[in-house]
């Protein structure tokens, strides 16, 4: 199958799920919540919690994995976070504004966990596309057959 012989440079993922290796010190002891930082007219969200809202809100993960809203979208979130029983955490100039736990019924972890996969997926998809553009006449026909050929099972 033409797919599995296509040579690409990166791993799956790209990187972007690396976040393991992420400095988290902006959540400090609340790592197990969403982290919504105010600044000026938008909140932003770092890290694994800008995955998790890509996933949930399909907002555009930025540079150095981060995510924003503008702060008319608050309610919006904070509904549909407490709603999925996610722990979260509003800051503003370093204070906190409003802290929901959800305790043991906290469902941070597995959001994170469907968030990153979903991430992973996507990157992979960009990957894809990318390499799929840049090819020649025959090997995009070949690889289109192939994917064709998939898509029939």
């Amino acid at each position: 199958m033409i797919l599995k012989k296509c040579k690409l440079d990166v791993k799956s993922g790209g990187g972007v799920l690396n976040v393991s290796d992420v400095n988290f010190s902006v959540k400090s002891e609340n790592k197990d919540y969403v982290t919504l930082i105010k600044q000026g007219k938008f909140y932003y969200v770092y890290d694994t919690d800008a995955l998790i809202l890509n996933h949930i809100f399909d907002y555009k993960i930025l540079s150095g994995l981060k995510c924003g809203f503008p702060d008319t979208s608050l309610e919006k979130v904070v509904s549909k976070l407490e709603e999925l029983k996610i722990s979260y955490c509003i800051k503003s100039y370093g204070n906190i504004i409003e802290n929901k736990k959800f305790k043991n019924l906290n469902d941070y972890t597995r959001i994170s966990i469907l968030a990153k996969k979903t991430a992973d997926l996507k990157n992979r998809l960009d990957i894809l596309v990318k390499t799929i553009k840049i090819s020649d006449k025959e090997t995009l026909e070949r690889i289109i057959e192939s994917i064709e050929e998939c898509l029939r099972l």
